[in-house]
């Protein structure tokens, strides 16, 4: 296979922020917080069940905060699991085997499928709106990011990996230790840092 100089899509300030310490945790936070906003924002009744608001106990408020936090915890689960997939596949490939991975299959094959899956949510959400942003335009665009982001590119990685077996491009083992590099590691791309 000769080489291309199609080297996969280079989110630069993206990795950057996604590759942080603790941005598990932080993607968790901001799903959990986007998912319980959309929700109290579709619903206010939703937010005053049972007795009016100056009759509550504080056990009713900690069940309704409870409440709300487990509604909305796909939301948390699904941005965790987006970062964790971005930091385990986001990578740049040293040999052709994984250049078909990483280069094509994740950051091209993933990246493209993710933007198509994205986009596609919030136009159905958009059109149950009466083509207006509204509370199903956003909550597709978040199970696009959310979902969509990370089972896009594992399947990119699925798609590379297939695609190499089918091409018999077989792994070096000797250049192939470890994880590839991270795209971008003190500013140049890890493919830059390889040819100095």
């Amino acid at each position: 296979m000769a080489r291309s100089k199609f080297a996969g899509f280079e989110l630069k300030y993206l990795d950057w922020l996604m590759c942080r310490s603790h941005s598990e945790v932080v993607g968790m936070i901001v799903g959990e917080a986007s998912g319980i906003a959309l929700l109290l924002s579709i619903g206010r009744s939703f937010a005053h069940f049972g007795p009016s608001a100056p009759h509550l106990s504080l056990i009713d408020i900690l069940v309704r905060a409870a409440g709300l936090v487990l509604i909305t915890s796909p939301f948390g689960i699904g941005a965790w699991w987006t970062v964790r997939t971005w930091k385990r596949l986001w990578r740049c490939g040293r040999t052709p085997h994984e250049r078909l991975i990483y280069d094509f299959g994740v950051r091209g094959y993933g990246v493209g499928m993710a933007a198509a899956i994205i986009c596609l949510i919030t136009w159905l959400g958009w059109t149950t709106d009466a083509n207006s942003l509204g509370s199903m335009a956003i909550l597709g665009a978040l199970a696009g990011v959310f979902f969509g982001v990370p089972v896009s590119l594992n399947m990119g990685y699925f798609w590379g990996s297939t695609f190499a077996k089918v091409e018999g491009i077989e792994a070096v083992l000797r250049s192939e230790l470890g994880e590839p590099p991270h795209v971008y590691e003190n500013g140049k791309t890890a493919v830059s840092l390889a040819k100095q």
